[in-house]
């Protein structure tokens, strides 16, 4: 597993335009053909509570084409962004 950074080219901005607009809290646009699934984690620790949402996706076939020297990706996914309640 590794993280995509703004140094790797178009493939960080070709998978940050894969999630974009990912909303936690709605199901996936119907106008987008994305494919993923969401999953959410709890934490609690040090008098507060997290709560993190992810979504993973294994389409990842166009990735590859657009990204040869890629080709070993299988799996991407993004971290939702760090909720305290």
């Amino acid at each position: 597993m590794f993280s995509l950074k703004g140094n790797q080219g178009t493939l960080h901005k070709d998978v940050k335009e894969y999630f974009e607009g990912v909303d936690f809290d709605k199901p996936k646009p119907a106008d987008r053909n994305v494919i993923f699934d969401t999953t959410s984690t709890y934490d609690e620790g040090h008098g507060r509570k997290e709560f993190r949402d992810y979504a993973v996706s294994d389409d990842v076939e166009w990735l590859a084409a657009l990204h040869p020297a890629w080709d070993t990706i299988k799996t991407m996914w993004m971290a939702g962004a760090l909720r305290g309640r």
